[in-house]
């Protein structure tokens, strides 16, 4: 027993030895520090152990986690090419078409691709599933929006009976003459204050009033207050230049002021068609008289009795000026056409008759 217990020995101890030989060195330092409590590991060697420790376990979830990925790519990538499991779009419901625009139909491409990702991976384009498409597809067709518009405001009418009226706001030259025709009904009346103050309100709505200017300058001239009439009848020449009463007003008051050649010129850039008025063209020829104008004053005559041959005055003038010219055959002639009018009163008679008997003396 004993022989076989020492074999047993020397074998054990063998095997000792053997497994002596084969550790590590890390090994021996571990169980080193197992038996010796004092002895102490180096930071270095802790750290290598660490990190070491920290790979082996990031290697061992990597190839978990790329098995996990490879296999839900491997499910999805199966999903795919399970065509049942696609849902199909239904086609779009046909727009009825209006017989009066009726359009051609489009031809599509026999089929449709619906195409899915692009594996980021592998960088091929999977092709999802193929669904034939009817060989004339009408394209849908636009919704048309019409959008709201606002109703127009209609005027409002009166009613009178069965006939509806529209009341139309009154403009500024409307309100101007309604004022106006007021202000003639108090000059009527003898208010020449009020009908004054209509006028100038006249004026005051609508400015370009020549209407009011006029009946106004007439009211003021008549009232003696000249220099207002010539201060509003020269604002109403500068609105109206060419208004023949306006100039007709005007020349009178610079007659009267002793300014003739004034006169004459505020009538001549006025004048109207003689046949119109041909009364302005003979006050024209009596002042072309007054300044001794014979010519123009005889030509002027001469054209408005062309007009109207009954006026005993201006058959007077043309003999006056006849006369100043020198043309006395002519001059006694006029006279005694003046003198057959009826419409000179006895002092003018008696004048021609003077004139007649200096001239046959002659």
């Amino acid at each position: 027993m004993s022989l076989i217990n020492s074999t047993l020995r020397d074998l054990d101890k063998r095997r000792e030895k053997e497994s002596v030989k084969k550790r590590s060195f890390l090994t021996e330092v571990l169980l080193s520090a197992g038996k010796n409590k004092k002895f102490k590991i180096p930071g270095f060697i802790q750290f290598g152990i660490i990190m070491s420790l920290m790979v082996t376990v990031g290697v061992v979830l990597w190839s978990q986690y790329k098995e996990t990925i490879r296999v839900q790519y491997d499910e999805y990538i199966s999903s795919l090419m399970d065509s049942e499991k696609i849902p199909v779009k239904p086609d779009p419901k046909p727009v009825p078409v209006l017989a009066s625009r009726k359009q051609p139909p489009v031809q599509a491409p026999p089929v449709e691709k619906e195409r899915d990702a692009v594996n980021a991976e592998s960088g091929t384009e999977i092709v999802v599933a193929t669904r034939a498409v009817p060989d004339q597809v009408k394209p849908p067709r636009a919704k048309t929006i019409v959008k709201a518009t606002k109703p127009e405001p209609v005027p409002k009418t009166k009613k009178v009976g069965k006939v509806a009226k529209k009341i139309h706001p009154r403009t500024k030259e409307k309100r101007a003459e309604l004022g106006i025709d007021k202000a003639l009904r108090f000059i009527k009346k003898g208010d020449y204050k009020e009908g004054e103050k209509q006028l100038r309100r006249a004026i005051w709505l609508y400015f370009d009033s020549l209407r009011a200017r006029e009946i106004l300058a007439m009211l003021l001239i008549n009232q003696g207050r000249i220099s207002e009439a010539a201060k509003l009848l020269v604002e109403s020449l500068d609105v109206a230049p060419y208004h023949s009463p306006f100039a007709k007003l005007y020349a009178r008051i610079l007659v009267n002021q002793g300014d003739t050649s004034m006169a004459i010129m505020i009538l001549e850039q006025a004048q109207p068609d003689i046949i119109e008025n041909p009364e302005y063209h003979s006050f024209l020829a009596a002042l072309y008289q007054k300044l001794s104008m014979h010519e123009r004053a005889i030509g002027k005559y001469r054209q408005v009795l062309s007009i109207r041959p009954d006026v005993g005055a201006w058959w007077l003038g043309l003999a006056i000026s006849l006369e100043g010219k020198g043309r006395i055959t002519d001059a006694i002639a006029a006279y005694r056409t003046a003198r057959k009018s009826s419409n000179l009163n006895d002092n003018i008679i008696a004048y021609i008759n003077n004139r007649l008997n200096i001239l046959s003396e002659s």
